[in-house]
């Protein structure tokens, strides 16, 4: 690692409060302060298994095994739409576009780009809400606006309205599938989401296939084990996705809704 990198890595949040802590491990080491120097250290120990390494990713990887694209090809046309589930972006008032890319903005391209190839010819959009004069409206209202003045190829585009989760998604997909008489359906979402999604889908009866927009988790793992000098935020991210698709799993058994 070189000194401008090293520099650079510690200047971000992680790899500051790192640093913090173990320069405090070594002075309460070296004043024989175990208690602060045990507390500390593991501090320094728990930041650098999950934001120095890549063990995160292999968490996320297992989810998303099951799912690989390499080994599990694109469907063939047929299907009758592709529903993108919500987390995609965040309404701005102050952004160009109207709203901000977040994190999984990868479910965007992913279920434009399945209609542009023809395997389905309707876009249905999930989505939380947005609070606009006081209203709520549906996040997915500044996504259409965008598409439709790109001329995006996405044919019909059915929003969900407000949606509250992802058992929101599938209630309403089941209940268009049921007025539209389909036949099939593909449900884009992130990889490490694909497992409760198709769990929560095939539960109310929609009948689908599961196709991931991305998947970080085995693209980091399948160069196998890593080590950072100094830790950061994407191993940290990468577990808080891995904890939330597990405690979200338990919840949603503990629902019924899987």
């Amino acid at each position: 690692m070189s000194l401008a990198a090293l520099v650079e890595a510690l200047l971000q949040p992680v790899g500051f409060i790192w640093a913090i802590c173990l320069f405090v491990t070594v002075a309460a080491l070296a004043q024989r302060r175990r208690r602060l120097a045990t507390l500390t250290g593991g501090i320094v120990l728990l930041l650098h298994l999950l934001g120095g390494t890549n063990l995160p990713a292999g968490l996320v990887a297992g989810l998303e095994r099951p799912y690989d694209s390499l080994t599990h090809p694109l469907p063939a046309p047929g299907a009758d739409a592709v529903v993108m589930l919500g987390g995609s972006h965040a309404y701005s008032r102050r952004a160009l576009v109207g709203w901000d890319a977040g994190e999984p903005s990868d479910r965007i391209f992913a279920a434009v780009e399945l209609v542009r190839r023809g395997i389905a010819p309707t876009l249905v959009l999930g989505g939380a809400a947005y609070k606009i004069n006081g209203f709520d409206r549906p996040d997915s209202e500044p996504l259409i606006r965008w598409l439709k003045d790109w001329r995006a190829p996405v044919g019909e585009i059915i929003p969900l309205g407000i949606c509250r989760d992802t058992h929101d998604e599938a209630v309403k997909t089941a209940a268009l599938v049921a007025q539209r008489h389909w036949k099939h359906v593909l449900v884009v979402t992130s990889g490490y989401h694909l497992r409760r999604a198709e769990g929560v889908f095939r539960r109310v009866g929609v009948p689908c296939t599961m196709v991931g927009a991305e998947f970080t988790g085995l693209e980091l793992w399948g160069e196998g084990l890593q080590v950072k000098w100094v830790p950061d935020h994407l191993g940290l991210r990468l577990f808080q996705h891995w904890l939330h698709e597990e405690f979200g799993w338990v919840y949603y058994r503990l629902k019924g809704w899987i």
